[in-house]
């Protein structure tokens, strides 16, 4: 099967799996959350965002080419390389809801929130470049339409002011829509073993899934239905 294949596969698998149809997220959107709520989140999000470059060094380190490089370390230059790093705008975004750093750091990771970081960290440094790359895919080929959601949510739900609060979701809806294209198109260029690459997907799609229901109730979470996006 050729690597233009696995795409749309992969994508069918993310969208079983897509983040705004979680409950969570729709009580978030719809502003119900507390913000005992939203401090839970941010601290175990924190652990994530944290991770997320290491995750994108560890494949760009099996990536054989130069351009293919290239492409992950635009993406590590958008999280790490600006006057202020992707993280320290989500600690300002913690700020906003009244946490610190000191907090967000010594707040005991959750297990659901352990077996997302597990599940990336295998995926991007024990798999090949095409699995590790695809559970980065099955992240930020959401982020972008998550981030924006939750921007706007924020402003008009959660008395969130435009600034430090919601800087870093602003950022994410625009350099996700373009870190998920990117990485969907080194995917087409790699030709992966389909099998292999849609297992990854499912197990990365099920991780964040599963992050969410750490802040849902007991009982696993059922998608809810959604228009397709645009």
């Amino acid at each position: 099967m050729e690597g233009q294949t696995v795409v749309p596969q992969v994508d069918a698998v993310i969208a079983g799996r897509r983040m705004l149809a979680h409950p969570f997220y729709q009580r978030w959107l719809a502003g119900e959350l507390t913000r005992d709520d939203l401090r839970r989140y941010a601290a175990q999000y924190f652990r994530f965002e944290a991770a997320f470059p290491g995750y994108l060094c560890q494949v760009m380190a099996k990536l054989n080419t130069a351009a293919d490089r290239r492409v992950l370390l635009q993406n590590l230059v958008d999280e790490e390389g600006g006057p202020e790093t992707h993280l320290e705008l989500f600690v300002r975004f913690a700020k906003a809801l009244g946490l610190t750093r000191d907090e967000l750091e010594a707040t005991p990771v959750t297990e659901s929130t352990q077996a997302l970081l597990e599940t990336f960290d295998d995926a991007t440094r024990h798999g090949s470049a095409a699995e590790g790359l695809v559970a980065l895919y099955a992240y930020e080929s959401q982020a972008a339409e998550v981030a924006a959601s939750k921007t706007t949510s924020l402003m008009a739900s959660y008395g969130i002011a435009p600034g430090d609060g919601t800087a870093f979701w602003e950022v994410h809806a625009e350099a996700d829509e373009l870190h998920g294209a990117w990485e969907r198109e080194l995917l087409e260029r790699l030709q992966p073993e389909p099998d292999r690459v849609v297992s990854v997907s499912k197990k990365a799609a099920d991780a964040l899934w599963g992050f969410l229901d750490g802040f849902s109730s007991p009982a696993p979470a059922k998608p809810i239905a959604l228009p397709a996006p645009a």
